[in-house]
């Protein structure tokens, strides 16, 4: 028997390029310089024939096509997605520099005498789950002080109640809920576990005492299953522990998962976190201990009860002795949003010698920020005291307030008005010209808004630090006034060799990020396989429709954070650096599965962590990025289509 040898056409890039061949159907072409393959289609010339695998990047990375967890129906093409400005086999970034959105009305909303900061408050998360406050006397019924009700502020009706007699209905304490081990507040509609990741944050005080349950949820006809946050019962008591059994009785994780003891008599902020893999917690805005789940997630468990106080099973245990006085349970948070939390609590309860020397909310409690920094003066004409009460401006008047801006910024002046002389318009003034955007891009000190209108400016010389609001006479009357930071100064990203993409400049925030001219047919197979760098560098990619600027890449949206991966608000899975991840869009279903490469017993494959239930709408899908920190990178971004 003899053996056949089969020898590919091969050449140098430099002769590809110059010689630009057609390679036959099916025909293979080997690029010895760049070690990667095309095949013909007996039409399209070489120069711009999309490329098969890199080989030398399939070898490095010990991954072959074979060993794909998903194989493609078609041809599986690799695209590295774009070198510079320039172009990689037909494929382009645009938008190398972005403009962040702000989003937010950041000034009083009314036109008064006070300034424009307003409080930070749990409401301002992206996701919440849960809000008992004790503090808000409107949510608590009691009689003679033995609570019934504890109802919820999340707007999700998960309130707690206790309908049993007065010996296991809590005490209502100073702004605080009192429990001394026999009393709970429950109710029939668990949610946590189901969620498959959660972050509670509970402010509570007590003394020594062993494996009580602050918050748990369990069945009513078996003693098991059970999903509890705790504390510890081994010695030093007091570390906050949790609880989990599955079905079958078998332990998830019964971890002690902090140092120090949180008993001592005083408030703490005592904080879990549960990514479905990992749990973790710490105390006061400390640094949170993390321990792997001892047996993984499995299906769904039988919950029907949702407890405060304790464990509520068959029978009620583990009932906790002390005071609770906040509890706040959302998806888990991004870094910057957990502090807030911690700073929101810790300013509330007066815990704040608690947190770290570090904690950026250790001096002030959060805020939403405000361009607006000090209450209205008046300029000409008159404020009248009961105007200003009712939040109204109306006569000839003018008032201004100084502002925070920055340079190249740009920002939405919105007016609303109740009179009825809509031909009319009022005046923005600025203390230094701008060019305004809504205005042909005049450069000047004022220009006029519409009635019910916006003022769009960009600062491109000297800063300005106030407005000015003019009625110009008695025919407007003025109601509310908002000022929108549209537009920050961008960032801007990279695109380097080997589908390499990197913010090189700009402040943190979402303000730099890129997306690709190659898309993935709205009704095709196709997925976007990228690698991330480094952790610690928060990222958003995802696919889109169209180019998403300001700090999305929706509708299909994934984002890294600290070590987390989170889709949709809740976190999905970890990340370490140099993973790589997939966003695939199944043409059999529509739907967006999202992968990580992952040792199997097949070797390293694409396993589908989440899926989104969405169906696309049939338009293209292109890939977008947004990175938020300096120097932030993913690597060997590719399209396969």
């Amino acid at each position: 028997m003899s053996i056949q040898r089969i020898f590919l056409r091969q050449d140098t890039s430099t002769n590809w390029a110059s010689n630009n061949p057609v390679l036959s159907e099916g025909e293979l072409g080997y690029d010895t310089t760049n070690n990667y393959l095309k095949c013909g289609d007996g039409t399209t010339p070489w120069n711009t024939l999309g490329q098969l695998y890199d080989i030398a990047g399939i070898t490095a990375n010990a991954t072959a096509i074979s060993a794909h967890s998903t194989r493609l129906t078609n041809l599986e093409t690799y695209s590295p997605l774009g070198s510079g400005t320039g172009t990689v086999t037909g494929i382009t970034w645009r938008n190398l520099t972005e403009l962040a959105l702000a989003g937010e009305k950041i000034t009083n909303g009314t036109l008064n005498s006070s300034g424009g900061v307003t409080a930070w408050s749990p409401t301002d998360l992206s996701s919440l789950e849960t809000w008992l406050d004790a503090s808000d006397s409107s949510t608590i019924t009691h009689s003679n002080n033995k609570v019934s009700l504890w109802e919820d502020k999340s707007g999700n009706n998960r309130d707690v109640s206790q309908a049993g007699a007065d010996s296991i209905k809590p005490t209502l304490s100073t702004n605080s809920i009192t429990l001394d081990g026999s009393q709970y507040l429950f109710n029939n509609s668990p949610f946590m576990y189901a969620n498959g990741s959660i972050e509670i944050f509970i402010v509570a005080s007590g003394n020594s005492q062993s494996d009580t349950r602050l918050l748990n949820e369990g069945s009513s006809t078996t003693n098991t299953p059970v999903y509890g946050f705790s504390y510890t019962n081994s010695a030093p008591l007091g570390r906050l522990a949790v609880y989990f059994r599955n079905a079958s009785n078998t332990v998830m994780s019964a971890s002690t998962l902090t140092s120090i003891s949180a008993l001592d008599g005083t408030d703490h902020i005592l904080h879990w976190k549960d990514t479905g893999t990992t749990i973790g917690a710490s105390m006061d805005g400390g640094t949170l201990t993390t321990h792997n789940y001892s047996t993984a997630r499995s299906g769904t468990l039988p919950f029907n009860r949702f407890c405060v106080g304790g464990v509520l099973r068959t029978s009620f245990a583990g009932g906790f002795v002390g005071d609770i006085k906040e509890i706040i349970v959302s998806p888990p948070n991004s870094n910057s949003d957990r502090q807030k939390i911690e700073g929101y609590l810790a300013h509330k309860w007066g815990t704040t010698s608690n947190l770290p020397s570090n904690h950026p909310y250790l001096s002030n409690a959060p805020t939403i920020s405000s361009l607006l920094t000090q209450g209205w003066s008046v300029q000409s004409g008159s404020w009248g005291s009961t105007d200003q009460a009712n939040g109204v401006l109306s006569g000839a008047v003018a008032i201004r307030q100084n502002v925070n801006l920055g340079s190249g910024g740009v920002y939405d002046v919105t007016v609303d008005r109740t009179d009825t002389n809509s031909s009319l318009t009022s005046k923005v003034k600025t203390s230094h010209a701008v060019t305004w955007l809504s205005h042909a891009n005049a450069v000047a000190t004022e220009a006029d808004v519409a009635h019910d209108g916006t003022a769009r400016f960009e600062v491109t010389g000297t800063v300005p630090t106030y407005i000015e609001l003019d009625t110009i006479d008695s025919s407007r009357t003025l109601t509310s006034v908002s000022m929108t930071q549209s537009v920050l100064a961008g960032g801007t990203v990279q695109a380097g060799n080997n589908g390499i993409l990197e913010k090189i400049a700009g402040a943190d925030a979402w303000n730099a990020g890129a997306s690709s001219t190659e898309y993935i047919g709205g009704q095709n197979e196709g997925y976007v396989q990228f690698q991330i760098a480094q952790t610690g560098k928060d990222i958003k990619t995802g696919l889109v429709y169209a180019d998403v600027d300001y700090g999305d890449a929706d509708p299909f949206e994934m984002t890294f954070s600290g070590t987390d991966v989170s889709i949709g608000g809740s976190v999905r899975t970890t990340y370490a650096s140099a993973d790589f991840f997939r966003i695939r869009h199944d043409s059999s279903n529509n739907q967006i599965q999202y992968q990580k490469r992952q040792t199997t017993s097949n070797g390293l494959e694409y396993v589908t962590f989440h899926t989104d239930t969405t169906t696309t709408n049939g338009s293209n899908l292109y890939f977008d990025t947004s990175f938020y920190h300096l120097n932030g990178r993913i690597n060997d971004v590719t399209m396969v289509v």
